[in-house]
């Protein structure tokens, strides 16, 4: 999402919010179900926030902030108002007003051109570096782009964070490598599908074993076969941020896959120095699958259910990390059945969050 304008003028409206105190060095966060009105221009409204304690210098965090939107609402009869409307969202760590611009900013459009009605999602990542010894806390912040967009609602957000006294491989890097792997043991077919309907910096050209014949135009689709060396397809990421849903043998954010549940490996990587990544069981699952970067945590999942202590998994159903809050709904999907599924107080987290890495393997069994 393009980087917007924030104006010069940094006010805060508080929301209360249970942000018990995390330690450094290690993976937190807190989540935020409760409906929050983005009303103001000049003063931004907090969404989210969380403190934690650094026990030595020199700690870098990198924090993920990603929250549900409505669309704008306006007239006597509550229609929807899909003119342009515009929305920015920072991170920010201990009061400090966000810049006018800059990696840590993020802005969320609704246009005439959506056609929709639906909630959208935006995510913003943001590095802090050298933090010093003692209590920090890192908040989520939503504020309207000009004073003629019109007033919205946040549904639900979250916040994530991973701190280490090093980060592991440099921020700098800007070339990765994405590995998808069959080991099925069968011939399948791979969608990968480009997030918020762009491919970014990327073309067509960039991914040439894709066939783009599925109606929606960013949904690439290959197949892998059973065993080495058509078991596998590597992508040289060059031009930064991938924000992508790889899944197998179904659409990506297909109703949960027609009746059969759908499996998702959802990355955005190297988005201004940091990556995130999780597997999500929203949608059900149809495939084991595991994430495995160069450097840091690997997720697994093995099965639809009994994840509600695995980490960097959205469970069954749970739309939310805590547990299902507008799940979707239909043949073949866990919808609001299984709340038990959700991580308690959001831990372990649902999402990984860690400085760009140099390569990430999608396995799919």
């Amino acid at each position: 999402m393009k980087k917007r304008n924030l104006g010069h003028f940094f006010a805060i409206t508080f929301i209360a919010l249970f942000t018990p105190m995390a330690l450094a060095n290690g993976v937190g966060g807190s989540q935020n179900s409760t409906n929050i009105q983005i009303t103001d221009t000049d003063t931004w409204t907090e969404i989210n926030k969380q403190k934690f304690t650094v026990n030595s210098g020199s700690t870098n965090c990198v924090v993920t902030g990603s929250a549900d939107v409505y669309p704008p609402i306006g007239g006597k009869n509550r229609r929807y108002n899909l003119g342009p409307s515009s929305y920015n969202f920072a991170l920010t760590i201990d009061n400090q007003a966000p810049p006018v611009s800059g990696s840590c900013v993020r802005s969320l459009n609704f246009d005439l051109a959506d056609g929709t009605k639906n909630t959208k999602s935006v995510a913003d990542t943001c590095i802090f570096q050298n933090l010093s010894q003692g209590e920090h806390t890192v908040t989520f912040l939503a504020n309207k782009s000009n004073k003629k967009t019109p007033s919205t609602t946040v549904d639900d957000s979250s916040m994530t964070f991973s701190c280490s006294d090093n980060l592991l491989e440099t921020a700098s890097a800007t070339n990765q490598n994405l590995t998808i792997e069959n080991n099925s043991g069968k011939t399948i077919t791979v969608y990968i599908g480009f997030n918020n309907g762009t491919m970014g910096a990327y073309t067509r050209a960039d991914f040439p074993v894709c066939n783009w014949t599925n109606p929606n135009p960013y949904i690439c689709q290959f197949q892998l076969g059973a065993t080495s060396p058509n078991n596998s397809q590597s992508f040289a990421l060059t031009k930064g941020n991938l924000n992508v849903a790889i899944s197998a043998d179904i659409v990506p954010w297909s109703t949960c896959g027609g009746g059969t549940g759908l499996t998702m490996a959802e990355l955005n990587l190297n988005t201004a120095g940091s990556d995130w990544y999780d597997i999500s069981l929203v949608n059900g699952f149809n495939y084991s699958m595991t994430i495995t970067p160069s450097s840091g945590n690997a997720i697994t999942v093995t099965s639809e259910f009994n994840n509600q202590n695995n980490p960097g998994v959205f469970p069954a159903g749970c739309d939310i990390c805590t547990g299902p809050q507008n799940p979707p709904t239909g043949s073949g999907c866990p919808g609001s059945a299984y709340p038990q599924e959700g991580h308690v107080n959001a831990q372990p987290p649902c999402l990984y969050t860690q400085p760009t890495v140099s390569a990430y393997t999608v396995s799919i069994f």
